[in-house]
């Protein structure tokens, strides 16, 4: 039994390499992404090398002047109150949306202010 090796056999790096230079290999590849047919994960793939794989955190910016918009700074006696609060205005609102944005009238989507 032989000792495994430290990577990929360097024959078979080449050869990997070489497909996907092949401007055929290329051509294939597109078109099954447009029709949507590629393996599961290509499409992620691709879009990671092309714009970047996101993080695994966001990062949250909170509006400045606007009391108790970073909620990561208030009590929980304070998130209680404030998820009370919303509550009781959501239950007074409709329960169909009165425009085409989908939301409370006026056009920001159902954001409740």
């Amino acid at each position: 039994m032989s000792a495994p090796s430290d990577g990929p056999d360097p024959e078979i790096v080449e050869w990997c390499r070489k497909v996907i230079k092949s401007a055929r290999y290329r051509a294939q590849l597109e078109v099954a992404l447009q029709e949507r047919t590629a393996a599961k994960g290509v499409e992620e793939m691709v879009w990671h090398y092309a714009a970047g794989k996101p993080g695994d955190s966001v990062a949250h910016r909170f509006p400045d002047g606007v009391p108790g918009a970073d909620l990561t700074t208030l009590s929980k006696q304070q998130l209680v109150a404030r998820s009370k609060a919303l509550t009781e205005r959501l239950a007074e609102l409709p329960d169909e949306p009165s425009d085409s944005t989908g939301g409370n009238g006026n056009g920001d989507g159902g954001v409740v202010h």
